[in-house]
């Protein structure tokens, strides 16, 4: 007990002690007539958005292809960055992300695999004119490339993972 009471007695001092430690004191202004550098960096995030082409389906549609798919309990459908997106529960009742293509109205899982292999999306692509075909990725049940047209714009491209042909492209 009287160990307790010296240590609550000491306690403020300890404190005041740490404080003082802790303090710690800013530079000195520089004299008047001195230059100072300043840096300041700047970070620019670019994303690439797909306009809503001008034949893509109405959402009524799209709703009619997902309910067709055999998904049900629809929720959040937006069109985001060239397909119409939402959550909804498979034939087993699972909750799962699906990605509709906006003029087939073709629906898509997140997590399926693709029918091709990156092969043969680069020779499908390739078959329908685009060439230079670059960042090909597979990601959320789809393919997403980077390529130049048959008329030599640069694209960025959603492709279909059951055939290989182009679902969504807008000029970069």
């Amino acid at each position: 007990m009287q160990l307790v009471r010296r240590m609550i007695s000491i306690a403020p001092f300890a404190l005041m002690a740490g404080g003082v430690a802790l303090a710690q004191e800013l530079p000195p202004p520089p004299p008047p007539g001195v230059a100072t550098a300043t840096q300041r960096t700047v970070t620019t995030t670019t994303t690439t958005t797909f306009p809503r082409p001008a034949d893509a389906l109405p959402q009524d549609q799209i709703m009619q292809d997902i309910a067709a798919a055999g998904y049900r309990d629809v929720g959040h459908l937006e069109f985001s960055n060239g397909l119409w997106v939402a959550k909804a529960h498979d034939g087993a009742g699972d909750s799962v992300k699906i990605l509709i293509a906006p003029v087939s109205g073709h629906v898509y899982t997140e997590n399926e695999p693709s029918r091709l292999d990156k092969d043969e999306i680069q020779s499908r692509l390739t078959a329908q004119g685009y060439q230079d075909v670059d960042d090909l990725d597979f990601d959320d049940g789809i393919w997403r490339a980077e390529a130049r047209s048959s008329s030599g714009q640069n694209m960025d491209l959603i492709i279909d993972p059951t055939d290989g042909s182009v679902i969504a492209s807008k000029q970069d």
